[in-house]
């Protein structure tokens, strides 16, 4: 706080309220956690003194606690930022475990009265509309804000996050929220975003919500919200019936474990991350994720081990399971353990055993693997569930066209799904979801290879047989026939990346050791044209880069990474710049297209020796050293 001239404290920062809010079991579902966190990044980077707050879990009583008279001797918000479903009488807040709880608009009236919120921003789709005394009328005309803002009709998740960022930026610049809601809908508009019209603004126009803010640059703060180090998975969508089986137990003392087994590619590891990052606000403790992938010591204790060091940053024990144990007693916390059958049958025992020991205080292990656990079926602690179906009609058609947006497949992306007089799901999606029975993976190759044309696609699912796992390897084998021959090629370096994970730089080291072994390979160097487009991001912030093997140095490399990551074979994430690739493509590649002996050992001292450079140039960038750490430990390891 700093002192105005009246002598009144003047508010460090603009405070608001985030209440992020997408029940499971209400449709369709809304892809806001990642473009919310895009949100929170840019408050943290931005010099811009906005401290914002998650209302979480996003339910109407945290709300009611998050403006109770304790609350709000902390912080006195005056803006209330609401991003979920509408409804024709209320909106769609959560309950603890996840399900939909429609919240009337007298209860939410009620909830903000006499509060210190002057701005409601109501991002859900009938919340501006005239087709009923419309949420943000009522909460103006009862004199419960000054201003609303809302959406008349549904607006992509992206334009809905934009426009807020925009809409932020200009308020803390000191313009009314009439000119700040005109700049930020100017903004949508020269992006080619849409929803630039949709935006209606009720109430005082020239309410200014920075007026009287302390003077001086800060950055923003953001507070609250779902425990960091869950992998960022993308769209999740379906699977309500099997979440909330989950989530139900959780407030069960008497039970320590759940397990989810599952073939590669069914969405065991989406869910569980879906689990952990909607209710770490049950567990004070932290929540810790472990892929056992990223596990140099292969074993139950190098499991426990890495969950220790995560709940608790550097913590070491002999017995890792007791440290796990004692943290686990002082108070409620999460592990998950995921891909678990990568690790040697001997390791189930000691894991069983561990869970058996969790003291029944709340505490929570999640375990993942294709197969249960041997014995673990035997604890009356624990439960499991095997996933064996895919997504529904519905979700399946849904998720197929996520991908298809986020590919940019041209294809398909003129058919949005939709839905019959008789409600049946039609369009290409729909039909591509349930030829491979709305199994997760299969359609995200099924979309891939749409690129390549309809006929190929068709011909490819029409070729289906026998289990859903033999399916699956088929469609790969199939689907990578179909990428140029650069793509074709990275695939024999992808075993040198356990983790499943790797940054240009590492696979341009890798890459580079290879082509100096042998002779020149007869594909063609990559021409200006071919080659992605120049990334942006954090490497900049990289020390040493500049003695570091250059992606430029191996000249079909671009393509390569551009080729699989259109096909859907990578995800990369443009903030981090780091590429992700599937289990199951891991092993088709370890299986089909591994390097021969030579060139592997070549291709793994080369990596050694970038390691070697990038560690030392990056000795307290931990971020940096963070994006290859799993790879350069599980090298070492094995040489």
């Amino acid at each position: 706080m700093a002192e105005t001239e009246a002598g009144r404290m003047a508010p460090d920062y603009l405070d608001v309220l985030l209440v992020c809010s997408s029940p499971v079991n209400v449709s369709p579902s809304l892809d806001l956690h990642h473009e919310v966190t895009d949100l929170e990044n840019e408050v943290r980077r931005a010099p811009i003194p906005i401290r914002l707050r998650r209302v979480y879990p996003p339910t109407i009583r945290q709300l009611e606690r998050e403006l109770s008279p304790n609350a709000l001797r902390l912080r006195q918000p005056k803006i209330l930022h609401l991003l979920g479903h509408g409804a024709e009488d209320g909106l769609w807040f959560e309950r603890e475990d996840g399900s939909g709880e429609l919240v009337k608009v007298a209860q939410i009236r009620q909830t903000l009265q006499d509060s210190p919120i002057e701005l409601a921003i109501i991002n859900a789709c009938w919340s501006g509309s005239g087709r009923v005394v419309s949420l943000c009328e009522r909460l103006v005309r009862d004199g419960v804000v000054k201003t609303a803002l809302g959406h008349e009709r549904p607006v992509a998740d992206v334009s809905a996050i934009a426009y807020a960022q925009r809409l932020y930026e200009q308020l803390l610049d000191g313009y009314s929220v009439r000119e700040a809601h005109q700049r930020a809908a100017n903004y949508l508009a020269e992006e080619g975003l849409p929803g630039a019209t949709e935006v209606q603004l009720v109430g005082d126009a020239d309410l200014r919500p920075a007026e009287g803010l302390a003077p001086g640059a800060r950055t923003g703060r953001v507070e609250g919200g779902p425990p960091v180090g869950l992998p960022d998975l993308g769209y999740f969508c379906g699977r309500a019936d099997e979440y909330l089986r989950i989530a139900n137990t959780l407030d069960d003392r008497h039970q320590t474990a759940f397990g989810i087994w599952g073939i590669g590619g069914i969405g065991k590891t989406h869910l569980t991350a879906e689990i952990a990052r909607r209710n770490g606000w049950r567990y004070p403790g932290g929540v810790a994720w472990v892929d056992a992938r990223e596990v140099t010591e292969g074993t139950a204790a190098g499991v426990l081990r890495a969950a220790l060091s995560r709940l608790r940053q550097g913590a070491t024990a002999d017995d890792p399971g007791a440290g796990l144990l004692a943290v686990f007693g002082g108070e409620p916390a999460m592990v998950v353990l995921d891909n678990l059958e990568t690790l040697p049958p001997e390791a189930a025992e000691p894991l069983v055993r561990f869970v058996e020991q969790m003291p029944r205080n709340g505490s929570r292990a999640l375990l993942t693997a294709r197969v249960g656990l041997a014995g673990f079926e035997r604890r009356k602690c624990v439960q499991s569930l095997p996933l064996t179906r895919g997504l529904d009609d519905y979700n399946g058609a849904q998720y197929a066209y996520r991908v298809t947006v986020a590919k940019g497949v041209a294809a398909l992306r003129n058919e949005p799904p939709r839905e019959s007089k008789e409600h049946r799901v039609e369009g290409r999606c729909a039909q591509i979801s349930r030829r491979v029975s709305g199994h997760p993976r299969m359609i995200e190759v099924a979309v891939g290879m749409a690129r390549h044309g309809m006929d190929a696609l068709d011909e490819a699912l029409a070729g289906l047989t026998g289990e859903l796992a033999d399916q699956l390897q088929d469609l790969l084998a199939t689907g990578l026939a179909l990428v140029g021959e650069e793509g074709q090629r990275l695939l024999a370096y992808l075993p040198l990346f356990p983790t499943a994970r790797f940054t240009p730089e590492e696979m341009g080291a890798a890459c580079q050791a290879a082509e100096q072994f042998r002779p020149a390979h007869p594909i063609r160097a990559a021409t200006v044209t071919d080659r992605a487009p120049a990334e942006t991001g954090p490497l900049s912030d990289v020390r040493g880069s500049d003695e570091l093997p250059a992606v430029a140095a191996v000249p079909w490399l671009p393509s390569a990474l551009q080729q699989l990551e259109r096909a859907a074979f990578l995800d990369h994430d443009q903030t981090t710049q780091v590429y992700t690739f599937h289990q199951t493509l891991l092993e088709h590649a370890q299986h089909h297209a591994e390097l021969p002996e030579e060139e592997h050992t070549v291709a793994a001292f080369g990596l050694l020796a970038f390691y070697a450079r990038y560690l030392d140039a990056n000795t307290d960038n931990y971020p940096a050293i963070d994006r290859c750490f799993g790879n350069a430990m599980a090298l070492m390891e094995s040489v």
